[in-house]
């Protein structure tokens, strides 16, 4: 009989990790609806108005920010490597994002 050996199984998250995971999205979640509402108390615009420039300007930063979406992706399913120049333009991405959203909060 021929044994050949297995192909290495890909590396799951385990119960724990997604557990996590999944709890912390949900807290990102009801944190940002007690934010909306509370941005919602004094102001003038009506809430329809406000929530689709809210959805539109927060599709804006993730678009900006796929390229290290992906990295990071590949990075953790591939196993692939992150270099000192992929670190740094990563950074600068994400600074950049950054500093947009802030400069339109004080507004």
């Amino acid at each position: 009989m021929d044994q050949r050996p297995s192909p290495p199984r890909p590396a799951g998250l385990g119960r724990g990790r997604t557990a996590l995971l999944t709890g912390a999205a949900m807290l990102g979640f009801a944190a940002n609806s007690i934010l909306c509402r509370l941005a919602l108390i004094q102001t003038t615009i009506d809430p329809a108005v406000f929530t689709a420039v809210r959805i539109a300007a927060r599709a804006a930063a993730v678009q900006l920010s796929v390229p290290v979406i992906t990295v990071l992706g590949a990075a953790a399913t591939l196993g692939e490597g992150i270099g000192l120049v992929l670190a740094v333009s990563s950074a600068a991405v994400l600074g950049g994002i950054a500093l947009v959203i802030a400069g339109r909060r004080r507004v």
